[in-house]
């Protein structure tokens, strides 16, 4: 799938997940306040979506490439040095990032029934999983497109 693909489908996942947090609010606050009978699954449902909704724009974050950075260091340096510095830290965040996808899935196993749902909490907990495959799908797809882009420069230079 394409990088745009795939952060369009998050990004569609993530408004869902607003939207539908959203109404549940809302609908409880009536059901609160007008009926004085409340929902009471509905802070466990909005806080997982919540988290999903979290988790999805850290993933968004990364295919971006706007998280928060200290940059006064590699600031310092020249333009070479940024690429491979980038390159490296892009290694690492791979290696991070697989590192935790399967003991996250393994752990989703020894997860309970949530108290207001009555669900599997392996479900929202799911999302951890999940973004950790997204985040590694994006900076993989940003190296192997940094590495097309070297790999055409070469072509062209050697022409």
């Amino acid at each position: 799938m394409h990088n745009s693909r795939l952060k369009r489908v998050e990004q569609t996942v993530g408004i869902v997940a607003l939207l539908l947090m959203f109404v549940i609010i809302c609908c409880n606050v009536v059901m609160r306040y007008v009926f004085s009978e409340p929902l009471y699954w509905a802070e466990e449902a909005s806080n997982y979506l919540f988290v999903w909704i979290g988790f999805l724009s850290c993933a968004n974050s990364v295919a971006e490439g706007t998280h928060i950075r200290v940059t006064a260091f590699v600031d310092l340096l020249g333009e070479r040095a940024k690429r491979w510095l980038a390159f490296g830290l892009d290694g690492l965040l791979l290696v991070t990032f697989a590192a935790y996808i399967i003991p996250s899935w393994r752990a989703l196993d020894s997860l309970h029934i949530s108290t207001g749902l009555q669900i599997n909490e392996k479900y929202p907990y799911a999302i951890i999983p999940i973004t950790m495959a997204l985040c590694f799908i994006h900076v993989l797809l940003r190296v192997v497109g940094e590495l097309r882009i070297k790999v055409k420069q070469l072509q062209g230079q050697t022409s």
